[in-house]
């Protein structure tokens, strides 16, 4: 009789906290009376929270671990948070002493944090929990929990060592523990482990390849397409490096195609992610669009904050590259909304970027902020520092960094996916301080490259024709001829592939 929300509201407030907590109660035994196979979980997880003393603390934990659970399938992640932390908190105030039951909640409230956590994939609160987890795990024996808490604890952005030292230890700890029989926990913590060792450096390139072709190998003999998946992405990442584009774009059909079959959609996140990625470092960029507009469906199906981060920050990409620069002004904002880490932002340089083309330099106000130097992409974050000091007639700040990463024969500068991000600016800084030594290494480096885009995708940058840096450097060292061959064959490509800004 009084639908309307305010009406309700008032009556409601108007009971006594006795009265409501009695009526609650007589709610949740109406209700428990129904269909034992189709009990509305969600609503009995309410009003035995509204009955507060009188309800049953035991039922409560059992019916808000169900409402998570289902609000987990049906992809309502802040709602199964919510159930979880419900069950766990119930399960604290109860009398029963269950280590195992905490442990299973710890986790699923891990897992529900993740996908309802900040776009960066960067979910402390989400750790805590997980770290927890594995750690009664231990105490119970468990093994297979503790390999659920060490993939949770890595996170849902499995190209980041979010987790630093921890991770890695967990991850070593889990593998060791863990039966060797074929399972898929353990392809889960064969694949993060092979991509948190490559984050880590290239000089792991050996053990991450065993370690991703193990998982390969076991997830096809499981027969699970969601694991295949997986494991192809595992394979595909922690042995990127600029040579072997062609190995990486079999890799991605493959792992689209087992994606697709699987109906995961984080894998399938993952899965249009590396296929936009090396499609752009292809020069296909029509087919890399095709694969970032599946990727911003996805993001409307799963409202996973760090899906709808990856598409836009690749949708950016591609506008940046190609001169749309009004949309990309939107996409790289939106980016930047989405990215609550307090760490440095993964895709930053974009901003820069952008602000750089449009003459806007000035509103960078925060300058380039380097990540831990666990992070991969330290060493590209770095140069990318280094030319915004140049932009801004800081030289001595800009030295500075080049004389660091130019040190050892550019040592520190990993042969990864982020190699073209440092590779590319000191090139740019070598030119500006007349360092011809360093600018015929770069020139060296670059030159088995000369018909590629200098790609820095998981940066959410392309800098565009490799050839128009070896164009630049060839100028620097009085070889005209290279020089005219390089910027020819730069601006033929640019013209082709219909990148206005280079």
């Amino acid at each position: 009789r009084f639908s309307h929300a305010l009406v309700q509201e008032t009556l409601y407030h108007d009971l006594s906290l006795a009265e409501r907590a009695q009526l609650h109660l007589a709610v949740s035994e109406a209700l428990e009376a129904g269909d034992a196979q189709a009990l509305p979980w969600a609503a009995l997880t309410y009003h035995l929270l509204g009955a507060g003393p009188l309800g049953d603390l035991n039922k409560l934990v059992r019916y808000a671990q169900r409402s998570g659970d289902e609000a987990m399938a049906q992809f309502a992640w802040e709602a199964a948070a919510t159930h979880f932390a419900h069950a766990l908190r119930a399960l604290e105030q109860s009398d029963v002493n269950d280590s195992t039951l905490r442990c299973d909640l710890l986790l699923d409230l891990g897992e529900a944090y993740n996908r309802s956590g900040p776009g960066s994939g960067d979910v402390p609160r989400a750790r805590e929990h997980f770290l927890e987890a594995f750690q009664l795990a231990r105490e119970l024996g468990s093994p297979e929990r503790m390999a659920r808490a060490a993939v949770g604890f890595a996170g849902l952005n499995i190209v980041t060592a979010f987790g630093g030292v921890r991770q890695l230890q967990l991850l070593e700890d889990a593998l060791a523990a863990l039966d060797p029989v074929d399972s898929p926990l353990r392809v889960r913590v064969l694949c993060n482990l092979a991509v948190d060792l490559w984050n880590r450096s290239t000089a792991n390139y050996e053990r991450c390849s065993a370690l991703s072709d193990e998982a390969v190998a076991m997830a096809r003999r499981l027969g699970d397409p969601a694991l295949i998946a997986l494991a192809l992405w595992a394979r595909h990442y922690s042995g990127w490096q600029p040579v072997n584009l062609a190995e990486r774009l079999v890799l991605a059909q493959q792992l689209v195609d087992y994606a697709d079959m699987s109906g995961a959609p984080v894998i399938a996140a993952w899965a249009y992610v590396s296929l936009s990625l090396d499609y752009t470092d292809a020069g296909n960029l029509p087919d890399a669009e095709r694969a970032i507009a599946a990727l911003r469906r996805l993001d409307e199906r799963t409202r996973i904050p760090y899906v709808a981060l990856r598409a836009a920050v690749y949708g950016g990409m591609l506008e940046l590259l190609t001169g749309h620069y009004a949309a990309a002004i939107e996409s790289v904002a939106r980016a930047e909304a989405l990215w609550e880490s307090d760490t440095p932002r993964q895709h930053q340089i974009q901003t820069y970027c952008l602000l750089r083309d449009l003459g806007r330099l000035s509103e960078l106000r925060d300058g380039i902020r380097l990540p831990d130097p666990s992070n991969p992409w330290r060493a590209a974050t770095q140069a990318h520092r280094m030319l915004l000091a140049l932009d801004r007639g800081q030289s001595e700040a800009a030295h500075a960094d080049y004389a660091d990463l130019a040190k050892d024969d550019f040592a520190q500068v990993g042969f990864n996916a982020f190699w073209f991000g440092a590779v590319v600016p000191l090139a740019e800084a070598a030119i500006a301080f007349g360092d011809t030594v360093n600018a015929a290494r770069l020139c060296a480096l670059l030159e088995p490259f000369a018909e590629r885009l200098a790609f820095v995708g998981i940066l959410g940058v392309c800098h565009g024709p490799v050839a128009l840096y070896l164009g630049r450097l060839a100028t620097a060292l009085g070889d005209w001829e290279t020089a005219d061959k390089r910027l020819e064959q730069a601006l033929a490509m640019s013209e082709r592939l219909a990148i206005r800004p280079y």
